[in-house]
């Protein structure tokens, strides 16, 4: 009987040790067949983004070509083709070319970077910058203020005009362009973790949520400078780029406000030059705004901001041969021979 019993206490421990063997077998076999399905999946991003990356940058390439052939056909005619009949043809142009691709697919759209507001041109650079600069901050206080009323500042128009010029005098501080105040610098002081101005222009939109604002909430802050929703930011209509001039025919809503003084007929002017503007067809007529200027009574902006015309574009490219697409943005000028490309940034 003692022996029956020893035999089944030994018969019970190999049981056990057997359930901890297949158990740890088990746990490694996961784990093996975890870590193959890792480097499967990192090698096939891996190869994604490899091959992704030539098309990403052909879409550099294509988009020069497309816009170095415009600029030479637009230079024999004597009425420019509207921007809009300029990225239409540009969309067919890019699906003429994906349908060729053999693997992967790329999407390219084009942006005029002078319909955006050059923050550069807020710092003077001689005597003819000082001019340029002074109209160009005063457009930017207005433009500003509009920001912060869509985005629901609750003060009034003028009160929204103080935070404007306040935010104002922070930028040029953090550019050099003005002194540091004494309140400014104590406020830099109190950061967690600590930071100072540069003094030089901004390099990066990420920046403008550094600078000096002590009157604007920071929540506030960061919808008026990145966007929310449908409603845009400062990132969204600025451009840190372009020192300009403006063109008048591509211009975004929100900067157009940067023209109007007068906060009781800004919204029906701006509405009134957006209608006028989409019904201008392939071509623009020259000259075509200056009667809703001057029948809501605003001087027409110095030739020193504005233009019918655009050297600077912004081109966003996407490319792709599987599951993994790469984003980037690049901005240049234009010139009748080619495109200078002066950044590129992946999104």
């Amino acid at each position: 009987m003692a022996g029956n019993e020893r035999r089944k206490r030994q018969r019970g421990v190999v049981l056990i040790l057997v359930l901890f063997i297949i158990s740890g077998l088990s746990l490694v076999s996961i784990e093996l067949n975890r870590t193959i399905l890792l480097d499967h999946v990192f090698s096939l991003t891996s190869r994604s983004i490899l091959a992704s990356k030539p098309l990403l940058n052909s879409c550099e390439t294509l988009a020069a070509l497309f816009l170095v052939r415009k600029e030479q056909a637009n230079g024999e005619n004597e009425r420019i083709a509207s921007f809009a009949h300029t990225q239409n043809e540009f969309s067919l142009f890019v699906n003429m070319y994906n349908d060729q691709l053999k693997s992967g697919s790329i999407r390219i759209s084009l942006e005029d970077e002078n319909s955006r507001f050059p923050l550069k041109a807020l710092y003077a650079e001689g005597s003819a910058g000082t001019q340029k600069a002074e109209i160009c901050r005063l457009m930017f206080e207005r433009m500003l203020s509009f920001l912060l009323l869509r985005h629901g500042y609750e003060g009034s128009h003028d009160a929204a005009r103080l935070c404007a010029r306040e935010f104002l005098d922070g930028l040029l501080s953090w550019g050099g362009e003005t002194p540091l105040s004494t309140e400014a610098r104590a406020w830099y002081l109190e950061r967690e973790p600590l930071y100072f101005p540069p003094f030089r222009p901004p390099e990066s939109m990420a920046e403008l949520l550094l600078i000096h604002w002590p009157s604007i909430n920071h929540e506030l802050a960061r919808r008026v400078i990145t966007g929310s929703g449908d409603i845009p930011g400062l990132a969204d209509c600025c451009t840190l780029w372009s020192t300009g001039p403006l063109n008048i025919n591509t211009l975004q809503p929100a900067v157009v406000y940067g023209f109007v003084d007068n906060s009781a007929v800004a919204s029906e002017f701006v509405d009134t030059f957006l209608r006028l503007r989409a019904h201008q067809g392939e071509e623009a007529i020259p000259g075509w705004y200056r009667a809703v200027f001057e029948s809501y009574g605003i001087a027409l902006p110095s030739t020193l901001i504005l233009s019918e015309q655009s050297r600077w574009r912004r081109v966003t490219s996407e490319a792709g041969t599987g599951a993994r697409r790469l984003r980037c943005v690049s901005v240049g000028w234009l010139t009748k021979s080619y495109m200078q490309w002066v950044t590129r940034f992946l999104l």
